[in-house]
């Protein structure tokens, strides 16, 4: 059996009554064919390659989309009748034509993707430093704003710390009474009054001496004279100063010992009232402390916390970091999405139009070659072969000259109509 005019859909049996120049034809009909077959399968092959790397997916779905490719060809070659009337004929080929742009296109965009290759690889290595780039800066800044936040906590927590020392070591001062010394300086009084009791005592004692020298006859006649009488009258005048300035020496001591008695029960009852309010002032104290220092426990537990949640963090970032980064790094080259965004991305660059032009011309390439064997049929004129499946079908009676419909190639045509 030739390969090439099975391609071509036709009945070799039927060819080999055909002169050979018929055959030709027909084999380059089958050539034609074979030739998006291959293109299919080297795209197909580059297309799955970029999603997988497991060697068996990629070279075995391409040979099931060659397979694929070379039936739906067959078909449309098959189904096209080059007898049917002009308008007839004219409307299979468009629809038959349309299938194999699609299918020339589907071939094509792969095909073109990897003429591109070298320039779609360096878009996307471009396109991945720069959100290697990206990411870097981002997660630097937000390392950066962590750095700034523990510091902030570690700060806090040591005020809180000191805080709370310093609460801790709080003590209760108890109040401290105190009376103020009386206005009047009795000592002082006293002390004045005692020494001219002193002084007018020595003088009682010098006049009684002259007294007693008067009266004795020592300083002259004795008895009571004149200058005795004097020195009586003065001894009573001083002993009566002196007996005065007892009495008030006297009264100033008691004075004293009053003031003293009234201080000391003054102390006592403010001594009293200040036990008192001190126990009153301690309970709140210590009321007052515990209170803060649970405040300040809590706060510390609280920024404890959270300095280690921003630690944790902060090392989670690093670790993750390290791991994003290198995941970008590592990852494919991009699947056939990436790929096409990027190749039409560098469209809009400096060169893009010239990138553009030989993108559409090699994309029109590779979707004409899927339709040459079409069109090939379509313009060249019926041969012997067609007027003989032509009057075959006729006189089989299996399809209208002008209707079309699908028929069984495989059939031998000797079974229905042996025609010479």
């Amino acid at each position: 059996m030739n390969i090439f005019i099975w391609l071509s859909s036709a009945d070799s049996e039927t060819l080999n009554d055909c002169p050979k120049w018929e055959k030709r034809k027909y084999e380059a009909l089958g050539m034609a064919v074979l030739v998006p077959v291959i293109f299919g399968a080297i795209a197909s092959c580059y297309a799955v390659s970029t999603l997988t790397d497991c060697k068996p997916v990629i070279f075995g779905f391409p040979v099931i989309w060659a397979f694929i490719i070379m039936a739906i060809d067959r078909i449309l070659l098959s189904t096209y009748r080059a007898f049917a009337p002009k308008g007839k004929k004219f409307i299979q080929f468009s629809v038959r034509f349309f299938i194999a742009l699609l299918m020339g296109a589907t071939i094509s965009h792969p095909l073109t993707l990897l003429v591109f290759k070298d320039a779609i690889t360096a878009e996307i290595e471009s396109n991945r430093q720069v959100q290697v780039d990206a990411l870097i800066s981002g997660l630097d800044e937000r390392k950066q704003k962590l750095n700034i936040s523990i510091e902030k906590t570690s700060l806090l927590l040591k005020d809180q710390q000191a805080e709370y020392n310093k609460v801790n070591a709080q003590s209760y001062v108890r109040q401290t009474v105190s009376i103020p010394e009386p206005s009047i300086d009795l000592d002082k009084e006293i002390e004045n009054a005692k020494t001219k009791r002193d002084i007018e005592i020595k003088r009682l004692e010098t006049v009684k001496d002259q007294y007693n020298l008067e009266v004795s006859g020592k300083n002259g006649k004795a008895g009571v004279g004149p200058a005795a009488r004097r020195l009586l009258s003065e001894i009573l005048v001083i002993q009566s100063n002196v007996d005065n300035l007892s009495k008030i020496e006297n009264d100033l001591q008691k004075q004293k010992i009053d003031m003293i008695e009234e201080r000391l029960k003054t102390e006592k009852q403010a001594s009293e009232q200040a036990a008192k309010s001190d126990q009153q002032n301690l309970a709140i104290f210590n009321k007052e402390k515990a209170e803060r220092v649970n405040q300040l426990k809590a706060q510390i537990d609280n920024t404890s916390k959270e300095l280690e949640r921003l630690r944790g963090e902060a090392a989670q970032l690093s670790g993750y970091a390290d791991n994003k980064v290198a995941a970008v790094e590592t990852r494919r080259m991009g699947d056939m999405l990436q790929r096409t965004l990027a190749l039409h991305s560098l469209f809009h660059k400096e060169g893009g139009t010239f990138a553009l032009i030989v993108y559409t011309i090699i994309t029109l390439l590779f979707s004409t070659i899927d339709t040459v064997p079409l069109v090939a049929k379509f313009f060249s004129s019926p041969g012997i072969y067609d007027e003989r499946v032509r009057k075959a079908e006729e006189e089989e009676g299996a399809i209208n000259p002008i209707a079309v419909e699908i028929i069984d190639v495989t059939k031998p045509i000797r079974d229905r109509v042996s025609l010479k």
